[in-house]
């Protein structure tokens, strides 16, 4: 089925320019047809939003920021909600300006509790295993990446998915409302800290 992005009626009455006038109906039909049908295969979803059997697979419209500087300090990523029960595994894109520096960090927990959690940081076989804390600052869920101290060259940081379940998964909870910023401070009501997140070969 197509798509028509122009109906051609020419510029004015009887220019001989346009379709004509069963071409251009033809062509609403066909229109009409096609965007039911994007909103069929939608099926009551959020574009960029998988929701099925009480789990929501979704990429945050606001979870990625680029720092427009070289900075020292903790990675801080402040999630939009604190739920009262749900399990959730964030995946987080960090691209720094430095040779085999950009890794990728998988975390695992009771997003408003940050119990059973688990962090995974996969990179080059030559990338820092940044400590990862988890805490709550404003009621609210903080993933820290790094120390205090930790030097980072003009990094882009990007919540890539986030997979939640059970409780509090509906997508408006969690579509917007991230803030990605810098800890140069202290760390905040700490729950979980975790190191040595690299892989390990079995």
């Amino acid at each position: 089925m197509a798509f028509y992005d122009t109906i051609n009626t020419g510029t004015t009455p009887n220019d001989g320019q346009g379709d004509g006038l069963r071409t251009n109906i033809r062509k609403l039909h066909d229109n009409t047809k096609d965007n039911k049908q994007r909103l069929d295969d939608l099926n009551g979803n959020t574009p960029g939003v998988v929701a099925y059997n009480d789990c929501t697979l979704l990429v945050p419209i606001d979870g990625n920021k680029h720092l427009n500087s070289a900075f020292t300090g903790a990675l801080k990523i402040t999630l939009p909600y604190k739920p009262s029960n749900c399990l959730g595994t964030i995946v987080i894109d960090v691209i720094n300006y430095s040779v085999n520096t950009s890794f990728t960090l998988i975390i695992s927990a009771h997003l408003g509790l940050w119990e059973n959690s688990s962090c995974t940081i996969l990179g080059n076989n030559t990338v820092v295993s940044h400590v990862v804390r988890l805490g709550f600052e404003n009621n609210l869920p903080v993933i820290y990446i790094g120390e205090l101290n930790t030097n980072w060259t003009i990094p882009s940081i990007a919540v890539r998915n986030l997979f939640v379940s059970r409780g509090q998964f509906a997508s408006i909870n969690w579509l917007t409302g991230w803030n990605i910023s810098s800890e140069s401070g202290s760390f905040q009501n700490l729950a979980k800290t975790h190191s040595n997140n690299l892989p390990v070969a079995q």
